[in-house]
């Protein structure tokens, strides 16, 4: 009796053994295959999420274009040890012209922002609490957007009002200074960018009647002018410098003097 004891003990001692190391080879399989997942997909231009269920991959997210997407799948498809590989991918839509706009309205108020933002790492780049939620996600973005917006943005810190458009890496900025220092400050900060990327038609505030106009743009319908520009500039050379076909609306103009 002790003898068959002994055996029956000794069986079952062996099952669990080969079951315990059954459990721990899958966790170190799992493993291997999260490791091998995140350093095959490596950089993109958007957060993933990669999760591994025994030898299987899953990986949800935003993919900046077709290509991109291929390119994830691909390398997950490589991994050594996986078994599957599914996918929540969505492919942001390209847009062109890639319009951001930002508008001051006056001292006070808050920013309004319109248009597109390549990525949400870009969305906090700009540094704006309120507001920058509006803008759309979508890919065709200059690889300068980021510094470009930047600027713009902190160039209207400087204006009593005014707007920024920035298309398809042309930044313009139109608008009027608080005061001749802000104006210094408006033109030391976009003289760091290239001159070819940017256009600027500030009123300084020495030049009689501040001019009160409101540029809109919609992505669909595209821009409209209202109110009174300031001097020298006008409907048609503001939409060369944003690089459109043409402006709708009738706007007045300023003239050196302060009159419209």
């Amino acid at each position: 009796m002790r003898a068959i004891l002994g055996v029956v003990v000794l069986s079952l001692g062996t099952v669990g053994l080969g079951y315990w190391a059954q459990g721990h080879n899958a966790v170190r399989m799992e493993t291997m295959i999260g490791e091998g997942a995140a350093q095959a997909v490596g950089e993109t231009v958007h957060p993933l999420e990669i999760g591994v269920s025994g030898r299987d991959i899953h990986v949800s997210g935003v993919a900046d274009n077709t290509g991109e997407k291929e390119h994830i799948l691909a390398a997950l498809d490589a991994v050594e040890g996986r078994r599957v590989v599914t996918e929540n991918l969505r492919v942001l839509e390209k847009v062109s012209p890639f319009t951001t706009q930002v508008t001051k309205e006056s001292p006070d108020a808050p920013l309004a922002l319109g248009g597109y933002v390549p990525s949400e790492s870009a969305r906090a780049a700009l540094g704006i609490a309120n507001g920058a939620g509006s803008l759309q996600l979508a890919s065709g973005a200059p690889e300068n957007w980021e510094q470009l917006a930047r600027a713009g943005v902190e160039v209207l810190g400087f204006l009593r009002k005014g707007q920024m458009t920035l298309a398809d890496g042309k930044l313009t900025i139109v608008g009027e200074a608080a005061s001749a220092e802000d104006y210094a400050m408006a033109e030391k900060a976009l003289s760091q960018l290239p001159a070819e990327m940017v256009t600027q038609m500030i009123l300084k505030p020495d030049r009689g009647q501040p001019a009160g106009w409101h540029l809109e743009y919609d992505a669909a319908t595209g821009a409209t002018v209202s109110g009174a520009l300031p001097a020298g500039m006008n409907a048609e050379a503001l939409a060369g410098a944003l690089g459109l076909d043409g402006i709708a609306g009738t706007p007045t103009q300023i003239d050196e003097s302060g009159a419209e």
